[in-house]
């Protein structure tokens, strides 16, 4: 789901939410010394589905079919034990660009996105009164995701001896829901430090971008659908 100028004040009022949660969390911990508050941070090996870049037009559609690809993310957050079993998580995850290369394409599909996510966080060993030396735990989170995608593409012209074309790039940007499944363990390290391990499938929509070509007078519209398998490596400090 992509948003349009209605979606970016959306997008504005979460980031006014996500940060006054962040804050609250902050400014109450002081006054709470139950390690109820913890700080997350860490960093994500990831892999994208599978994908293709569909483009249209008023007359054809066709697909660049791009095979799945690695790629890392960092995370820092906020975290709250609401009870013995559920906690609330504000993260901030940020994506360095990725570039994809098709094989019939000289050039590189480039995509960079950052995401504030609210994440639920469920514990099983607590959910069941149970003691165990590590603690699987199962999520859901939502969010928005900001992006911008670089997409090539070839244009075409008219000339004197038949047709010319060139490589071009369309640019574009804009604001996604997101969401993530998450399945995960926690391991004490000492009283204030956990290790935690996660995967997580993340859904961050479709990427969108349209050029109009002034040669053919026609507007092209390039969508890629993101969604990536997450292996994510951090740590949670207790305050």
């Amino acid at each position: 789901m992509k948003f349009t100028k209605k979606g970016e004040i959306v997008m504005s009022k979460f980031l006014r939410v996500f940060i006054g949660l962040m804050l609250f969390i902050s400014t109450y911990s002081f006054a709470d010394s139950s390690n109820k508050f913890y700080i997350k941070t860490g960093i994500s090996l990831n892999k994208t589905s599978s994908q293709v870049v569909n483009v249209r037009d008023e007359y054809d559609s066709f697909d660049f079919d791009f095979k799945s690809k690695s790629y890392g993310s960092y995370t820092l957050g906020l975290g709250y034990e609401v009870n013995s079993f559920y906690n609330i998580e504000a993260l901030f995850q940020y994506t360095p660009k990725i570039n994809y290369k098709e094989r019939e394409i000289e050039h590189e599909t480039k995509v960079d996105h950052s995401a504030l996510i609210l994440n639920n966080i469920i514990s099983i060993p607590e959910l069941i009164d149970a003691k165990w030396p590590i603690k699987p735990y199962v999520g859901l989170g939502l969010g928005f995701v900001r992006y911008s995608i670089k997409i090539p593409y070839t244009e075409y012209s008219y000339t004197s001896t038949g047709y010319d074309y060139k490589e071009k790039y369309t640019r574009d940007s804009g604001t996604n829901f997101v969401w993530k499944a998450t399945v995960g363990t926690v391991y004490p390290i000492t009283k204030s430090i956990d290790l935690d391990l996660s995967y997580s499938y993340g859904d961050y929509g479709n990427l969108k971008a349209k050029e109009f070509s002034k040669e053919f007078e026609l507007t092209k519209d390039f969508s890629y659908s993101l969604k990536a398998h997450e292996l994510f490596l951090g740590l949670r400090y207790k305050f």
